[in-house]
């Protein structure tokens, strides 16, 4: 939590940089070179976050033949053309409930390390399938925890690589590991994986034997019915007005400056007691709030809110945060933003969802 918020001063420093200096100014060089090992060090963060399983999640209902088809048409160019493609998804097995934004991430840890097992070329498979646990005593090899009875979808990742040997396959899960060599920074690709299944509730299996292939497996829990839309009403003036809650005076501060140059009305507080004071005092068009904050946090507000007025539109913000936020206690097009995150993206995602039109993530 505390390096992403000193990442998000960084970054959002070195943009505003980006932005006022011109291309030909000789420390524009140095900004670039800072905004770069700042990259670095969010991507290192961002996955220590999902192996220690502490991101903050967004669950909703996701169609994973849907899901995969977009991924794959998003994602397609950068898969190796001496590596064939096969898509086997069911488009008629139901939804699971799951981030989808972490699950994009999961997928893309898995279908890079497949290409990289496949140098000279083969064969990459993903498909979908239904899972029916109706004991306890079934377990996935590679993770070998109790596999609660369920209904599960299934997310299969095979392909028809070198493979990996018993021991090695024994310690695919683990935080650093890796076979390549000289590879600074690897290791972290599988454990990102198993740390986002597992905080979303479901198991990873793998199965890999030497010039054999490999295929992982994520069981994803199933979805229950969609939650109810909760209308929103329009915004009452021209200039958005945007409650910003965030403990950390650096990021509430650089946040608080970007927002009102983009031409938005903000108050800024630190804490959600004065939060709900200024809401008794002005009009509010969208919270904006960190989830980590001191006291109550920030879902904790958001709820106070919603029951004082209904339908606000809110976006969370943080760096980390032990447990999910269960999307259906807010509307189904909540807005989480995780840190550090651009500035001049807060401002459209504020412009989006005061408007109805913002992506959950």
């Amino acid at each position: 939590h505390d390096f992403n918020n000193l990442l998000q001063v960084v970054n959002g420093h070195v943009e505003r940089l980006r932005e006022d200096l011109p291309a030909a100014e000789p420390l524009r060089q140095s900004v670039e070179s800072i905004g770069a090992a700042a990259a670095r060090a969010t991507s290192l963060t961002e996955q220590l976050l999902a192996v220690g399983r502490r991101q903050v999640l967004l669950p909703r209902s996701v169609d994973l033949h849907d899901l995969v088809g977009r991924f794959m048409a998003e994602h397609a160019a950068r898969i190796p053309e001496w590596v064939r493609v096969r898509l086997e998804t069911d488009p008629h097995l139901p939804p699971v409930r799951i981030d989808s934004t972490r699950l994009s991430q999961a997928l893309a840890h898995l279908i890079s390390n497949a290409c990289e097992a496949m140098p000279q070329g083969g064969e990459l498979t993903i498909s979908t399938r239904l899972v029916q646990v109706t004991g306890t005593e079934r377990r996935l090899a590679a993770e070998g925890s109790v596999v609660e009875a369920g209904t599960y979808v299934s997310l299969d990742v095979k392909d028809t690589g070198r493979g990996m040997t018993p021991s090695v396959m024994a310690q695919a899960f683990e935080p650093f590991f890796t076979t390549k060599q000289n590879a600074l920074g690897a290791g972290l690709g599988l454990s990102t994986v198993y740390g986002i299944i597992k905080q979303s509730g479901g198991y990873v299996g793998g199965e890999s034997a030497p010039n054999r292939g490999t295929t992982w497996s994520l069981w994803l829990p199933g979805a229950g019915a969609p939650a109810a839309i909760t209308p929103r009403p329009a915004p009452v003036s021209s200039r958005l007005r945007v409650l910003l809650v965030e403990d950390e005076e650096a990021v509430r501060t650089m946040l608080t400056e970007w927002l009102e140059r983009d031409g938005l009305e903000v108050c800024a507080v630190g804490s959600a007691e004065e939060a709900l004071t200024e809401q008794g005092r002005r009009t509010i068009d969208i919270l904006v709030t960190d989830v980590g904050l001191p006291v109550v946090s920030g879902p904790d507000l958001a709820r106070a809110m919603l029951q004082r007025l209904p339908g606000l539109p809110v976006i969370f913000i943080s760096g980390f945060v032990a447990d999910s936020i269960d999307r259906s206690e807010f509307d189904s097009q909540a807005v989480f933003l995780q840190k550090p995150f651009s500035p001049r993206d807060l401002a459209r995602r504020i412009r989006e969802v005061a408007a109805g039109v913002a992506t959950s993530t």
